[in-house]
C-alpha cells in the first residue's frame, strides 16, 4: 500500500489535463502527455517514457490482465506496449484520428473507433479481422456527429457489442457480430462527456 500511494503521489504531480487508466492487478498507471508519449507508473520501478507517437496522444487502456497497454491518438496508430518493458509489441495504422479503442473482456481482440468505421484486430496475431463503416441502418436515425472526434467506447461484458458516444448528440450501440448499429439513444441535446 506504501508504494501505491507513493506512485499515486507522483502522479499527481505530474498530471494535469491528461488521460489515465489504471491496472490494479499490477498496480501500474498510464498518462499521456501533450508531447506524443505516454508514461507509464509502476509502484516498484521508475516510469517509463512510451515513445512512438508522431502528434499527441488522446487515449489509452490496459489489457483486463494488466500486462499490456494500448495507446492511441491523432497520428492514426494505436501501439500495444509491454507494461514490464516499455517496448512496442503491435502497431496498427490508419488513415485518419483514432478516437476510442478497447480490448474485448477476454484479451481475445482490440476495437477502434476512427472516423471512417470500427476497426477489429486479433490481439495476438495482430490480424485485421473486420472493418465495420459507418453507415445507417435500416429503420434507425444516426447520431449528429460534431466535426470534432472526442469519442469514447466501451464494450460490454459479453464482448459482443460496444457503445459509442462523446462528441454526437446520443450515444450507438453496435453488434459486432453482425456489424451493424442496433439502436442510438437520443436522450441528450449536446456530446455525452461520461457513460
Amino acid at each position: 500500500r506504501r508504494a501505491l500511494r507513493a506512485l499515486v503521489g507522483r502522479l499527481v504531480l505530474e498530471l494535469q489535463r491528461h488521460v489515465l487508466d489504471f491496472a490494479p492487478i499490477r498496480y501500474s498507471i498510464l498518462s499521456t502527455h501533450e508531447c506524443n508519449t505516454a508514461t507509464l507508473w509502476r509502484s516498484s520501478c521508475r516510469p517509463l517514457r512510451l515513445e512512438g507517437h508522431t502528434r499527441e496522444v488522446t487515449g489509452l487502456a490496459f489489457f483486463p490482465e494488466g500486462d499490456r497497454a494500448l495507446t492511441w491518438g491523432y497520428d492514426g496508430v494505436i501501439f500495444v506496449w509491454d507494461r514490464a518493458s516499455g517496448k512496442v509489441l503491435r502497431r496498427w495504422r490508419h488513415s485518419s484520428t483514432v478516437w476510442a479503442a478497447r480490448v474485448m473482456p477476454d484479451s481475445s481482440h482490440v476495437v477502434a473507433r476512427t472516423a471512417e468505421g470500427l476497426h477489429i484486430w486479433n490481439a495476438h496475431s495482430g490480424r485485421a479481422l473486420q472493418e465495420i463503416p459507418i453507415v445507417a441502418s435500416p429503420g434507425i436515425q444516426r447520431s449528429r456527429f460534431s466535426a470534432v472526434g472526442d469519442v469514447s467506447l466501451e464494450v460490454f461484458p459479453s464482448g459482443r457489442r460496444i457503445i459509442t458516444w462523446g462528441a454526437m448528440a446520443g450515444a450507438e450501440v453496435w453488434d459486432l457480430g453482425t456489424g451493424t448499429l442496433q439502436c442510438v439513444l437520443h436522450a441528450h441535446f449536446g456530446p455525452i462527456s461520461v457513460a
